[in-house]
């Protein structure tokens, strides 16, 4: 059974590989932040083999920062004890990293700055949480960054190499959708889609939606409580007053107009019927197919 650990390997080394078959140069040091975190995490360690690599660590952090006082037992604990609680999902190898970054001035963006802007981050001969804590953050930081830069830019790169639909099949679809719809509410039936630009153009053609209309209090009404479902019922019930009064916020006028839409396109499927609905989007697949202008 492969473990959590093999799984993220094969993502960094894949992420990497697809950004080379993609000619897309990634810098060696986000290369290095991309795979630091292969290998078990400080959360993974046990008690015993954690506690030894911090001693290792601390040695090396000490003598990379310029830090000449005497490493004691109570640095020891707390740092073990705040990489336990804090930065669990780190690797030895980040930990390292991180202040190898931190002498480098490759964290200066994320640590924090002096009146001036710039890095005031200073260790003052003493390791305390108050000095690596800010340190390892901004590492997490710069991690995630260079992960997210490289992934966008495979991601585009995807994208760019992927075929390109057929926009007579994309158009196709779209008037099949619509048309599944407009069969059900020509019925009184409920359907579901999602309303869009390219689906009202649609309705438009096959005269199921009106080149005008005006929103009704009732449509107002519904989109508030259509908002009202999205977790914003503080918002809305705040703004009854300012609804009432014809003054409509913008996501609920937006809101409202979608109702209209949908209410606009109901009532004109269900006066067509089902065999004009039918009939006019079957002219309308016709025309596609056949290529003839819009």
């Amino acid at each position: 059974m492969e473990t959590g650990i093999t799984l993220y390997q094969k993502t960094a080394n894949d992420l990497l590989m697809q950004a080379t078959a993609n000619g897309i140069s990634v810098p060696a040091n986000e290369e290095r932040l991309i795979l630091s975190a292969d290998g078990a995490t400080v959360g993974q360690m046990a008690d015993r083999e954690l506690g030894q690599a911090v001693k290792m660590l601390l040695q090396g952090i000490y003598h990379m920062c310029g830090i000449r006082a005497d490493i004691t037992i109570a640095d020891e604990a707390t740092f073990f004890s705040f990489l336990q609680r804090w930065f669990h999902s780190f690797t030895l190898v980040d930990v390292k990293m991180a202040f190898e970054f931190y002498v480098v001035g490759e964290l200066d963006r994320h640590l924090p700055k002096d009146k001036h802007g710039e890095p005031s981050h200073k260790h003052y001969q003493t390791f305390s949480a108050e000095f690596y804590t800010p340190i390892l953050r901004a590492y997490r930081k710069r991690q995630q960054e260079a992960k997210m830069t490289v992934s966008s830019k495979v991601a585009v790169a995807l994208l760019e190499a992927a075929p390109k639909p057929d926009p007579k099949e994309v158009r196709l679809g779209c008037i099949a959708i619509m048309r599944e719809a407009a069969v059900t509410l020509s019925e009184g039936g409920e359907a579901r889609y999602l309303m869009n630009p390219t689906y009202m153009g649609i309705l438009w053609e096959v005269g199921l939606l009106p080149e005008s209309f005006e929103i009704t209090d009732s449509d107002v009404a519904t989109a508030k409580r259509e908002f009202s479902r999205r977790k914003h019922h503080a918002v809305a019930s705040s703004l009854a007053k300012v609804i009432e009064e014809g003054l409509i916020p913008q996501d609920i006028r937006t809101q409202a107009e979608l109702t209209a839409v949908r209410r606009e396109f109901r009532q004109c499927s269900e006066m067509m019927g089902r065999e004009e609905v039918e009939k006019r989007f079957d002219e309308l697949i016709q025309k596609v197919q056949n290529g003839s202008p819009d």
